[in-house]
């Protein structure tokens, strides 16, 4: 109430409008306002129907789009970071269905990627040798469920591999949850494997388990689709289409030592 404002930095693009006024009724300042959004709810990651493009009916039971909130806090900033430009074109297409194209322009405008770095990149040659670590949630998001089946058809084929988990349980002979007291301990487990896996199936605006794997020299077996290819770049030798060569990654992995060195390398 004391203070000047300059610059308001908000996570939360669907309070933005709220905070906008707040400032522009409540007081004699207009802070600039910037944002940054790693998720917008759109069917392909909120399909319990609530999501950024549905209607949702808030606590005095008026229908509220939770589009017009996000779109509405979107349009105050002067610019809101994303993390990949496929997260933009991704919100733009949803924010299409609801708005004409002159609010498109704006958000074209507005809505610009910040991608994520890493402080530096530990890359330690000495790994437990066939070694597979999961470290997303155990979510329909994170393409679980596909990932499941998919060890389980190759350990038909060949018991030579371990599953690491870190945030979901797992009853099968192949796998094992850690449960890590620390980010310090975390990192350092992470750094140990042989490999990482990325199972999104539709929907992934990058993800921190990856950075985390990537940032500690562990090569990630990832989707070659979404935003995959921006963020590791086209030719990043470890991206797979469909189940087939998802598996046939995983066996070459397991099979040519020198194709995590490459991964690495590039």
């Amino acid at each position: 109430r004391h203070n000047d404002w300059d610059i308001v930095y908000t996570h939360l693009p669907e309070h933005s409008l709220q905070i906008a006024n707040c400032f522009h009724n409540g007081t004699n300042i207009e802070p600039k306002i910037i944002g940054y959004s790693h998720w917008f709810e759109v069917p392909e990651n909120a399909p319990y129907g609530e999501g950024m493009a549905d209607y949702r009916v808030n606590p005095s039971n008026n229908p509220v789009r939770a589009i017009d909130l996000s779109v509405a806090g979107l349009l105050v900033q002067q610019e809101c970071g994303v993390n990949s430009d496929w997260l933009k074109q991704l919100t733009i297409k949803e924010a299409s269905k609801h708005y004409n194209q002159d609010v498109l322009d704006d958000l074209q405008k507005i809505i610009q990627p910040h991608y994520l770095g890493v402080d530096r990149v530990n890359i330690r040659k000495e790994y437990k040798d066939k070694t597979v670590i999961f470290n997303h949630r155990g979510a329909g998001y994170t393409g679980w469920a596909w990932f499941v089946k998919r060890m389980d058809e190759l350990w038909e084929k060949r018991q030579d591999f371990k599953v690491y988990l870190t945030l979901a349980d797992l009853d099968r002979p192949y796998a094992e949850r850690v449960k890590l007291s620390s980010r310090d301990d975390y990192l350092n487990f992470v750094r140990s494997m042989h490999m990482g896996i990325g199972c999104f199936q539709k929907y992934s605006a990058w993800s921190i388990s990856t950075t985390d794997g990537l940032s500690q020299g562990v090569p990630y077996i990832l989707p070659n689709g979404m935003c995959y290819p921006e963020m590791v770049g086209k030719n990043y030798p470890l991206l797979y289409k469909g189940v087939d060569e998802f598996k046939s990654t995983i066996e070459d992995m397991l099979d040519n030592p020198k194709l995590r060195e490459e991964a690495n390398n590039y």
